[in-house]
């Protein structure tokens, strides 16, 4: 029995090149939860207080990471 229920999914780093790309892709098969460090939803990852913060709030079974520290 197949059901229509997407998989919840964390995408952090949803508006990089690559992460909002990924979204646009994963939206139809996937229940997104999309964050970035200024966005709706928030998470800073170099800070672990927010990081703990995103996992207690948000519910996902997956998590993908394209957000990334850039300094050039």
């Amino acid at each position: 029995m197949q059901t229509d229920k997407k998989i919840p999914l964390a995408v952090i780093g949803s508006s990089s090149m690559v992460g909002s790309r990924f979204c646009e892709l994963a939206s139809t098969s996937f229940n997104l939860c999309k964050a970035d460090l200024k966005g709706v939803v928030s998470i800073d990852i170099t800070k672990k207080a927010s990081v703990e913060n995103f996992f207690k709030t948000y519910d996902f079974e997956w998590l993908i990471l394209f957000s990334a520290f850039t300094d050039v």
